[in-house]
């Protein structure tokens, strides 16, 4: 549980030109918690009022581009009025699923100055005007065979020899087991077909066990980044002609990136 008078959404990957979002909500311990908070947009919207964002009615959406809402400026912020017992959030969906986050990141402050980091997570869509299941503060959700699988190639990497122990798999056992998207550094970029800067896919996997962990596409002039990421770590981004013409070219890799603060 967290208690806090100001709430924060940013750090936001969205797939595809528009975010569009039908309701986004925190939850107390035991319910939703009511709409009323006084919410700012500190980016311009590109449809609907930031307040629709939480108004208790999923058929109201607000937008922002693509670029906007993954610009690292981007943060919608509610203003309670008094610190409130927060301990999670869900979003509804409207009626495009590729106009819904696939990750995105709470803060929290008591002061709108100095913002403590609640959780970065992943979401998949729900269903047009359907509630996700709930995003929950300082809760580990395992995901047994993704993580499962990790291990197993770590493990079939370390030579079997059970004479002395094998300290030098035991970082790379640790470095596995940290969420994979979940902090403050950042990888940006241009995607370029030959030497122009074009709008295509743009996938980013982690480069010690290949896990893909986000995809978006680069804007009409090749710009692109991933935000939330792990200092420190190895990452793969890999841009994938996928315009399906006649004439395709190979994907574009930058390998063995890692993110700046």
């Amino acid at each position: 549980m967290a208690t806090y008078r100001y709430w924060r959404l940013s750090g936001l990957t969205v797939p595809s030109a528009y975010l569009e979002i039908g309701e986004f909500q925190f939850i107390q311990a035991n319910s939703l918690l009511a709409s009323g908070a006084t919410l700012t947009s500190a980016l311009a919207l590109w449809g609907g009022t930031v307040q629709s964002f939480n108004d208790g009615n999923p058929s109201t959406a607000c937008s922002w581009t693509q670029a906007t809402a993954q610009d690292p400026a981007f943060a919608v912020v509610w203003d309670f009025g008094a610190p409130k017992d927060v301990v999670g959030c869900q979003f509804y969906g409207y009626d495009n699923n590729s106009r819904f986050p696939s990750v995105f990141t709470v803060h929290a402050s008591t002061d709108s100055s100095t913002w403590d980091l609640q959780g970065t997570f992943t979401a998949t869509y729900p269903g047009n005007f359907t509630a996700t299941s709930p995003f929950l503060w300082g809760v580990i959700v395992w995901p047994g065979p993704m993580l499962l699988g990790d291990m197993l190639q770590l493990v079939a990497r370390t030579p079997t020899d059970f004479s002395q122990p094998q300290a030098t798999s035991v970082p790379d056992m640790q470095q596995a087991a940290k969420p994979l998207a979940f902090g403050p550094g950042r990888i940006s970029g241009t995607l370029k077909v030959l030497t122009l800067p074009a709008a295509r896919e743009v996938r980013l996997h982690d480069r010690l066990t290949g896990q893909l962990l986000r995809k978006t596409v680069s804007a009409p002039n090749g710009a692109y980044a991933f935000n939330s990421l792990q200092l420190g770590r190895k990452y793969l981004v890999i841009g994938l002609d996928d315009t399906g013409q006649a004439v395709m070219h190979n994907a574009a890799v930058a390998d063995m990136l890692e993110a700046g603060a």
